[in-house]
């Protein structure tokens, strides 16, 4: 949640015009929580989270040190600040 509004805040787009398809693609999708699939599903549409290689996303897990650098590169990447 907090990546795509960083995003949001980077770009000055709104978080409403950013399109996403509405389609399944994480095999344990249903395990996010309802309030956070859409910011899953927008996360994944600007490239800032792929998931696992496996197909899931597995909210349930903490994120490692390079993940989360993975993550914020690409997010300065995407917003034009690196």
């Amino acid at each position: 949640m907090i990546i795509v509004k960083a995003y949001s805040y980077a770009t000055g787009k709104k978080m409403s015009d950013i399109y996403t398809t509405s389609e399944v693609k994480f095999m344990d999708e249903g395990a996010v929580k309802s309030w956070a699939r859409s910011y899953v599903r927008l996360a994944d549409a600007l490239g800032l989270m792929n998931g696992n290689p496996d197909g899931t996303f597995a909210p349930g897990d903490g994120a490692t040190r390079a993940q989360a650098a993975v993550i914020i590169r690409r997010l300065l990447e995407k917003s034009g600040k690196l």
